[in-house]
C-alpha cells in the first residue's frame, strides 16, 4: 500500500530543511517585488485608461489591490522553484468530484448570501463588463489559491507538523492573508502618481491588514474553509475537489460584489454569519461519513 507521501507528495521533500520558512520568504519577496513594480504599472494604467475599460476598472481599486494582484506571478515563480523536481501531476489527479464540489460551493455561496439579498439595492450596481470578467477570473483564482495553500503550504506544513497541526497552521495563514486594506481607501485613479515609498507603505499595510482590519466572522469563515479544503485535499489525494468548491464560492462572490450594494453583512459569503455555520455542518457531515 502506498504511503500518504507517495499519494500526494509534499513540498520539496528531502531538499528543503525549513520548508515553511522558505514559503514565508518567497511570500515576502513576492510582495516586495510587487511594490517595486507598482509605480511603472500605475503610470501605464493611467496612460491606457482613456481607451481601455480594463485599465479604468483597475484604477478604480485601492493601491493595495494592485500590489496584491502583482505579487501573484512572483509568488507562483518562487513556489515553482521550491517544488522543482517533485511530481506535481498528482495535484490534478482525476478525482471525479470537480463539478459536484463546484455546485456545492455555489450552493453554499447562495445560502450565505441570503441575508444580503434581502437588504440589497440592486439598482445601485447595474450589470457591467466587470461581471463576466469576474466569472472568468473565478476558476483562475481557485486554481492559484489551491495550488498555493493546499498543494504547497498545507503539504509542507503537514510534513513538518503532522496532518492536524499542518491543516490548522495553513488554514490560519489562509485566513490571515485574505484580509485586505479597510474599505474606503482612495482609488488609484485619484492619485496623479505613485512613488516607491508610497508603494512600499501600501505593501506593508497589505501585510499587516489582518491586525488592523480583523473581523471575527470572515476570519472564522476563512479558517473553517481552509480546514475543509485541507481535509478534501488529503482525502481525495487531489486538489480538484478543493478547486471545484473554491471555484463555486468565488463564482458567486465576485459577481455579487458588482451587482448589489453592500448590505449589513458586506458583499461576500465569508462576511455572512451563516457561512461559518454552513462550513461547520459540511465538516461534521464529512467527518461522520468518511471518518477522521
Amino acid at each position: 500500500m502506498a504511503s500518504p507521501d507517495d499519494e500526494f507528495p509534499a513540498v520539496g521533500a528531502g531538499r528543503l530543511r525549513w520548508p515553511l520558512l522558505a514559503f514565508l520568504a518567497v511570500f515576502l519577496a513576492a510582495t516586495l517585488a510587487a511594490a517595486l513594480l507598482t509605480p511603472p504599472v500605475h503610470r501605464l494604467l493611467v496612460r491606457s485608461a482613456a481607451h481601455s475599460p480594463f485599465a479604468a476598472h483597475v484604477l478604480a481599486k485601492p493601491l493595495a489591490k494592485l500590489i496584491d494582484r502583482l505579487r501573484w506571478p512572483f509568488l507562483a515563480l518562487g513556489l515553482l522553484w521550491l517544488v522543482r523536481g517533485t511530481d506535481r501531476r498528482s495535484w490534478f489527479r482525476p478525482a471525479g468530484h470537480l463539478f459536484s464540489h463546484f455546485f456545492l460551493g455555489c450552493s453554499l455561496g447562495l445560502l450565505a448570501h441570503g441575508p444580503m439579498l434581502l437588504a440589497a439595492d440592486w439598482h445601485l450596481r447595474p450589470l457591467s463588463p466587470a461581471v463576466p470578467l469576474a466569472l472568468a477570473a473565478a476558476p483562475i483564482v481557485a486554481i492559484l489559491e489551491e495550488v498555493v495553500f493546499r498543494g504547497l503550504l498545507f503539504r509542507s506544513a503537514e510534513r513538518v507538523l503532522g496532518t492536524v497541526a499542518g491543516a490548522i497552521a495553513s488554514s490560519l495563514f489562509f485566513a490571515c492573508v485574505h484580509f485586505r486594506v479597510a474599505p474606503g481607501a482612495p482609488p488609484m485613479g485619484s492619485l496623479e502618481s505613485i512613488s516607491l515609498p508610497l508603494a512600499l507603505h501600501s505593501s506593508w499595510e497589505l501585510l499587516t491588514a489582518f491586525w488592523t482590519n480583523f473581523r471575527p466572522v470572515p476570519f472564522l469563515s476563512l479558517f473553517l474553509l481552509g480546514l475543509l479544503l485541507c481535509r478534501w485535499a488529503r482525502r481525495f489525494r487531489s486538489l480538484l475537489p478543493a478547486i471545484g468548491f473554491h471555484w463555486g464560492i468565488v463564482s458567486i462572490a465576485l459577481p455579487f460584489r458588482r451587482l448589489i450594494a453592500l448590505g449589513p453583512f458586506g458583499g461576500s459569503p465569508i462576511d455572512s454569519p451563516l457561512c461559518p455555520l454552513l462550513l461547520c455542518l459540511l465538516l461534521i457531515r464529512d467527518r461522520r461519513c468518511h471518518g477522521s
